[in-house]
């Protein structure tokens, strides 16, 4: 961007009006602050998006969690009904 002002104003031969520079100035500053609005939004858009699934990543790790605590209870169950059926006997058969 300098070196565009730069060479404009050191072009001696084809001096080019001042209002000539300005309004091309005033261009690219509607340009670069198009460009700011849109990123911004872009910005703004990501930032949602993030939120989204930062939250869908917390509400998985809450259905993990309780997954892993009813695998835990469910094994305890398996090995508490398994050693009631394979167990020692405590009861003798009378022969």
């Amino acid at each position: 961007m300098e070196g565009l002002l730069l060479e404009a104003a050191l072009d001696l031969d084809g001096l080019a009006p001042v209002s000539q520079v300005i309004g091309e100035l005033r261009q690219e500053v509607a340009e670069l602050r198009a460009e700011v609005a849109r990123r911004r939004r872009e910005n703004l858009e990501l930032r949602q998006q993030a939120g989204y699934w930062k939250g869908q990543h917390a509400q998985a790790v809450k259905r993990l969690e309780q997954l892993q605590q009813d695998n835990e209870q469910l094994r305890g169950e398996n090995r508490k009904l398994q050693s009631q059926v394979f167990g020692r006997k405590t009861e003798k058969d009378a022969s």
